[in-house]
């Protein structure tokens, strides 16, 4: 049987069987979900960051935030603040676009290749450990890969919509900026390989381009560059050389990369969707080429730019997967083994998630009870703590945090704070400096219930306003 025979052919799948697989894709990503999200977990570094910056916005409508972080996330969650500043409170809008981001694939696959093709690439996404540990916390992974996923779908649509593809493409450059190269290789792959959607992509494009205006004025007043924010986040993803994310992404490709799931129908997509580019074009084989570009875009153009996660192609793959599913749902043997193991991977895979969660929890709790600890000691005066992890810390402190680098504690960072504190503690990323600037504060031991973590007053604070 040939690689690419009948791709994209209709599906001949049992009806009643798609049905009994979708709405288990959906019991089962809402459960994994709700135990995910359930216990209490510390904020990490990045969500912190975002929380933060939501609060600011809520509380004096500026999000402040270092300048590489996205306006987008702070305002993604917002709303958790407003509801308390809970976890739960926070993660829960990121969790509810996931369940859409799920809806979005089915709807993409069932209107191009056939609602057994729909029912797979959920399935194999849902049971995705990358997308589901993501999608439990408040980081840019999930919201990005949304928005590119409907700029997709609006522009491959047999109807093209540049009202909603343009929004769609402005968002997924608000919500990370680094979005912005993807965005460009969809607009051109639409136009390229979709006549039906040419006007559409221009429309959609100037669009985009009016709505970025506002970011592009504050980037050239912030850094002197229209394009200097973009720069900056390049600077600071750590990247050691040009392309280490595409070495990376080669070397992790598949199973490393996305898991069992995913790495296999996301490779065998990238397989089907090379050797039947020739094939005659029907909509369907079109839209799987501009899956294909779109996919490769973002591995190639990522990779090149900043440091390599797997979290950062979670677009790229899911549409490499859209593609390997509707060849597999092209024959009816194909697709029940598909489905039959993807099954068997659903209940290792969410293991794997809550485990992974578990652990996340753990390391963070160390500094986190530190954290809460100041929120105790310091009664309702402002504060400066100097700590590693200065987000979480801050978050959970309510204190100002000066981040704690190679030089150690600088003094001048604390000036005029009634209460300063220096915090060490297990599962930070980076160990406190020796450089405690021990004659300027006069560090007092604070005792916390945690052996594991390490809390210091000073006891000459106003010294550091001189």
């Amino acid at each position: 049987m040939a690689l690419v025979d009948r791709v994209g052919a209709p599906a001949v799948a049992d009806p009643r069987l798609v049905r009994a697989l979708l709405v288990a894709t959906i019991a089962y990503a809402v459960v994994v979900a709700a135990c995910a999200l359930i216990p209490a977990r510390p904020l990490g570094h990045d969500e912190a960051v975002y929380a933060l910056g939501a609060r600011a916005l809520v509380d004096d409508g500026g999000a402040a935030m270092p300048l590489h972080r996205s306006i987008g996330m702070a305002i993604v969650a917002a709303p958790g603040v407003v509801a308390g500043g809970g976890e739960l409170a926070l993660r829960l809008p990121v969790a509810l676009l996931a369940l859409g981001y799920l809806a979005l694939i089915g709807a993409i696959a069932r209107r191009h290749f056939g609602a057994a093709a729909a029912a797979l690439a959920m399935a194999v996404q849902a049971t995705n450990p990358e997308f589901t540990w993501r999608s439990a916390e408040v980081l840019s992974d999930v919201p990005s890969a949304l928005c590119l996923l409907g700029l997709l779908a609006a522009l491959v649509s047999p109807r093209p919509r540049w009202y909603l593809a343009g929004p769609a493409a402005a968002a997924a450059c608000y919500v990370r900026y680094a979005s912005a190269p993807v965005v460009a290789v969809i607009f051109a792959a639409a136009w390229l390989l979709l006549p039906s959607a040419r006007r559409a992509a221009v429309q959609a494009a100037i669009c985009a381009a009016l709505l970025l205006v506002p970011f592009l004025v504050w980037s050239h007043v912030t850094t002197g560059s229209t394009l200097g924010v973009l720069r900056e986040g390049e600077r600071r993803a750590g990247r050691a050389y040009a392309g280490q994310g595409l070495v990376f992404y080669l070397r992790a490709w598949p199973l490393r990369l996305a898991g069992p799931g995913v790495g296999v129908v996301a490779a065998l997509g990238l397989i089907v969707g090379l050797a039947a580019w020739r094939r005659p074009l029907d909509h369907a084989a079109r839209v799987r080429r501009v899956l294909l570009v779109a996919a490769l875009g973002q591995l190639a153009l990522l990779g090149w730019r900043v440091h390599g996660e797997a979290r950062f192609v979670t677009f790229a793959l899911t549409a490499l997967v859209l593609v390997g599913a509707s060849w597999l749902a092209a024959s009816a043997p194909r697709w029940r083994i598909a489905v039959a193991v993807t099954a068997c991977l659903a209940v290792p895979m969410a293991a794997w998630t809550l485990i992974r969660l578990r652990d996340l929890t753990a390391s963070r709790a160390p500094a986190v009870a530190a954290a809460r600890a100041i929120a105790h000691d310091r009664g309702a005066d402002p504060c400066v703590v100097y700590a590693t992890e200065a987000p979480m810390v801050a978050w959970y402190s309510g204190c100002r945090a000066v981040p704690v680098d190679g030089w150690g504690v600088i003094p001048g960072a604390a000036a005029g704070a009634p209460q300063v504190y220096l915090l060490d503690a297990t599962g930070l990323r980076f160990p406190l400096p020796a450089a405690r600037a021990e004659a300027t504060f006069g560090w007092r031991v604070v005792p916390i219930a945690r052996r594991d973590a390490q809390l210091w007053r000073a006891t000459t604070a106003a010294s550091a306003a001189r």
